[in-house]
């Protein structure tokens, strides 16, 4: 599998729609805010990337934060082949060895995760979507 980790973060509701969803897509998102990032390096701050891809004016639908494979070395942060399947996709972008190194991989899993479960109701909302 390709990915190293996925959250399911709801539940979808299971409905038949009458018509096909609409999504927007927000690229290049910080996961940590200024206040983490003032005593971090350019790498941290260029790599510690994520994009939100949702339905609009939907809701019940689930959230996956998708991290990419490459052994902690390689990769980067991409869409899975789950588009128009009525969710939003959270890929996200981590520090990869070198320079990067233990811990930073699961802090930044971890911060990503964080900013998700705190503001992706935000976004939907943004996009008119109802929470």
């Amino acid at each position: 599998m390709k990915a190293l980790l996925i959250f399911l973060l709801t539940l979808p509701f299971l409905h038949a729609k009458e018509t096909p969803a609409t999504y927007e897509t927000v690229t290049g998102i910080s996961y940590y805010d200024e206040a983490a990032l003032k005593d971090a390096d350019d790498y941290q701050k260029s790599q510690c990337k994520l994009d939100v891809y949702h339905p609009v004016g939907e809701k019940g639908f689930a959230t996956v934060i998708w991290f990419h494979g490459g052994g902690l070395s390689g990769g980067q942060r991409d869409f899975p082949k789950m588009k128009e399947q009525g969710i939003a996709l959270v890929p996200v972008s981590y520090r990869l060895a070198p320079p990067g190194k233990v811990p930073d991989f699961i802090e930044d899993a971890a911060a990503a995760t964080v900013w998700t479960l705190k503001h992706i109701a935000e976004y939907i909302l943004k996009a008119g979507g109802k929470k």
